[in-house]
């Protein structure tokens, strides 16, 4: 059983999840993605938390059926963690892992390129382990599965 430290009204109130959008994480149009989302967040400690929304990522997650988007980033986003419709057909470990993974790169201030260099990639996934969102046996059986 997870512990939370928050509700989801600080995620929306914080700006990463939202009322109603085609493209990002929403209320109105939870999936595999926006659940496992928001249950990360909760559960994240509040010293990292606070700095992911110090960060400020712009989390993307379009809704199946979206096949192209355009538009303006949105105003003080930093960095953008881009959650595909592809993982509604991931099993919901490989899909907790993921997004994970990806927070942690923002947690770790992954934002330059190239974006898959290998120590940010092992910090990454080591960081998700420490959070307690996968264990090594995890990580590495996902990684060979994935070839990542």
């Amino acid at each position: 059983m997870a512990v939370f430290f928050r509700e989801l009204e600080t995620l929306v109130a914080d700006g990463f999840i939202v009322k109603s959008s085609r493209i990002e994480p929403s209320i109105n149009a939870m999936n595999a993605r926006g659940g496992r989302l928001i249950s990360i967040l909760r559960a994240l400690p509040e010293a990292d938390y606070a700095t992911l929304k110090a960060n400020n990522p712009w989390i993307v997650a379009p809704l199946p059926g979206v096949m192209g988007w355009n538009g303006p980033v949105p105003a003080g986003k930093t960095q953008v963690i881009y959650l595909p419709e592809s993982l509604e057909r991931e099993p919901a470990a490989d899909v907790r892992l993921t997004i994970a993974h990806e927070i942690a790169h923002c947690l770790l201030g992954h934002t330059r390129l190239p974006a898959d260099d290998p120590a940010n990639e092992t910090a990454a996934w080591h960081k998700a382990i420490d959070l307690g969102f996968g264990t090594v046996e995890a990580v590495s059986a996902f990684r060979k599965k994935h070839g990542v």
